[in-house]
């Protein structure tokens, strides 16, 4: 249910959102943005992975806005590792939105390994 909210979210954001980079930028670019930084970092985070279809999360990743359309995000993720055992890790990770191609982008990932 919180994931398709989510996505309606993003649709509207994307559909309804600020039409210049500028706009973007300042509707983007703050704390506002932490909620959709967390959305993109489920994906991000799930192509990291071995088994990415059997990625869940136990709760939302968490992330701070650091000012410069930069987002810390951080959060555990249950999925298979190599031999087929279910594991929990916590990630870590920098997410970069771009307002002049209104586009998101992990910058880096880090599963604990």
């Amino acid at each position: 249910m919180n994931k398709s909210l989510a996505i309606i979210a993003l649709l509207c954001l994307t559909a309804c959102g600020p039409s210049t980079p500028y706009e973007r930028k300042a509707k983007t670019c703050t704390s506002k943005g932490e909620a959709m930084a967390s959305v993109v970092a489920e994906d991000g985070v799930r192509q990291a992975l071995r088994s990415p279809s059997t990625a869940s999360f136990p709760t939302s990743p968490t992330a701070t806005n650091n000012g410069d359309c930069t987002f810390n995000i951080s959060g555990h993720v249950d999925a298979q590792n190599g031999f087929g055992a279910t594991e929990r890790r916590f990630f870590t990770g920098v997410i970069r939105y771009n307002p002049n191609t209104d586009s998101w982008r992990m910058q880096s990932v880090d599963l604990g390994e």
